[in-house]
């Protein structure tokens, strides 16, 4: 190949690609904005310029209407999310990952990084249901429906649990750092705020 994309956390074999004289990018996207800049970097790369800025001009668009449509929530009104990665051990995402992001874009509040933790981490039953969050978001590949949370004994007093605010969402647009994140974006939008017509 010309070229090879890949993820933070390959220096080694980047290093032997970049030996054999292949040109290497590597993606290492911790919010949407990161996104929007591989994009019109990988355009760059690929000679798809034109392309990129359409691209990432339409993700721009919706991203706006987005925020424009949880624009008015005040700090009081913003639900306390959990989003769940993993249930044995539960695993969960902090700050400084484009989930956070996400769901600071969409006027919530991620108890894991309130919490002050970073990254993807294993997080204690006990400071889950210390910090009761009002919603708990779960990708299609741990739960495959809000049952599988919401019949854990474990998480039986949460308050989202209670209130019934457990949301799937789909695996790719939440998890995958490419130009459907902006799907991602308005699923948990929409499981923040599903009064709001988005």
């Amino acid at each position: 190949p010309d070229l090879i994309l890949t993820l933070k956390g390959m220096e080694e074999a980047v290093k032997e690609f970049e030996n054999f004289g292949i040109a290497v990018y590597t993606l290492d996207a911790n919010n949407i904005e990161n996104v929007l800049e591989d994009i019109e970097e990988i355009g760059q790369l690929t000679d798809r310029v034109e392309r990129a800025e359409e691209l990432t001009s339409e993700m721009q668009e919706k991203i706006d209407e987005i925020k424009t449509l949880v624009a008015d929530v005040s700090d009081e009104d913003k639900p306390k999310v959990f989003y769940m990665v993993g249930n044995e051990p539960i695993w969960s995402t902090g700050s400084g990952t484009f989930i956070n992001d996400l769901i600071e874009l969409a006027k919530g509040i991620n108890i894991v990084a309130a919490d002050g933790l970073e990254g993807w981490l294993v997080y204690s039953l006990e400071k889950l249901i210390e910090h009761n969050p009002d919603v708990i978001i779960a990708p299609k590949f741990l739960a495959p429906t809000p049952e599988t949370i919401t019949a854990d004994e474990r998480f039986s007093s949460i308050k989202a649990v209670l209130e019934n605010r457990v949301v799937v969402v789909d695996d790719d647009p939440v998890s995958r750092i490419g130009p459907r994140i902006v799907e991602g974006f308005l699923q948990i939008a929409q499981a923040l705020y599903p009064d709001i017509e988005f």
